[in-house]
């Protein structure tokens, strides 16, 4: 119930309708003001315009809760993945070390060989 009531009121605070709803509740409570002197200090209206901004307030404080609660899912999220990558470079560095030390160790021993056989070649 409480969530369907604030849907209903985020649809009510889209710009346009909020000014729209805004702009005739002003001008029928001046209109009421200056042609009958119905609320003669505006103090219904200055209640009313309150009670609708303290709401506002609460309702942005939600939004913006909601939207950090998200914003840190996807924050994990992303350094969950981020240490899934590292990972694979860390074994992907390990491997090209041992790629490079048996290079090294084949070089060695090629070169051991085309010295002895450059040796014999060569007297």
């Amino acid at each position: 119930m409480a969530s369907r009531l604030y849907e209903v009121y985020l649809v009510f605070k889209r710009p346009r309708n909020f000014l729209r709803v805004l702009l005739v509740y002003i001008i029928t409570s001046l209109t009421l003001h200056f042609a009958f002197g119905i609320d003669a200090d505006l103090g219904g209206t200055n209640l009313v315009l309150s009670i609708e901004a303290a709401i506002t307030t609460m309702v942005l404080i939600v939004a913006s809760e909601e939207s950090n609660a998200v914003q840190l899912q996807m924050l994990q999220a992303l350094l969950t993945l981020a240490e899934g990558q590292r990972d694979s470079e860390v074994e992907r560095l390990q491997l090209l070390r041992e790629m490079r030390e048996h290079d090294a160790q084949m070089l060695d021993k090629l070169e051991r060989l085309g010295g002895t056989a450059n040796a014999t070649n060569n007297p």
